[in-house]
């Protein structure tokens, strides 16, 4: 009767001690699931950003081309005033600081939120304005007003549970070179 009140008491503790492992490998890993969701950009904010579909500003010194977008990094463009060629003030240059690849985004971001919440609450307690909301596949796409804010709100978003990953909106253009 004792051995097997032992034994009881044995494969109980056995048995928890599995699942506190299994749950505190589940929360390293989710952990480092999360850290791989959040994307690690530069925003520059002195860029400036201009849409030239008809390619009326012609690249120097100073201006580059990702797509149907050119941009300055030094304010090369703040002058410009050509037909057809506006400038973006929503719109800036980003870097990957990992592998120095360079990006155009107007700010807007992708939220991948918990299945059972609700995105428009998110972007309300964010205080970001909703551009799109896909519930079926618990996304949401919101504004970004001022990117300068970019990394706080990233910061705060990896500690929010509600939030699986967030991915802002970048564009990307032929040209790419290695740092």
């Amino acid at each position: 009767m004792k051995i097997t009140s032992l034994s009881r008491a044995l494969l109980i503790v056995i048995a928890k001690a599995s699942l506190i492992a299994c749950i505190l490998s589940s929360i390293a890993f989710a952990q480092q699931q999360a850290a791989d969701d959040y994307q690690d950009f530069i925003i520059i904010e002195d860029s400036v950003v201009i849409v030239d579909t008809d390619n009326n500003v012609l690249l120097a010194d100073g201006i580059k081309t990702i797509g149907n977008y050119k941009f300055s990094l030094d304010g090369s463009l703040n002058g410009v005033r050509e037909q057809n060629a506006q400038i973006k003030t929503t719109m800036k240059v980003i870097k990957n600081p990992n592998t120095g690849r360079m990006g155009i985004t107007n700010g807007q971001l992708f939220i991948h939120y918990a299945e059972g919440e609700n995105g428009s609450d998110i972007a309300l307690n964010y205080g970001l304005s909703v551009v799109t909301e896909l519930p079926s596949i618990d996304r949401i796409v919101v504004q970004i007003i001022d990117l300068e804010m970019y990394g706080q709100i990233k910061e705060a978003m990896k500690l929010d549970g509600r939030i699986v990953s967030i991915d802002l909106d970048i564009k990307y253009g032929g040209g790419y070179k290695p740092r």
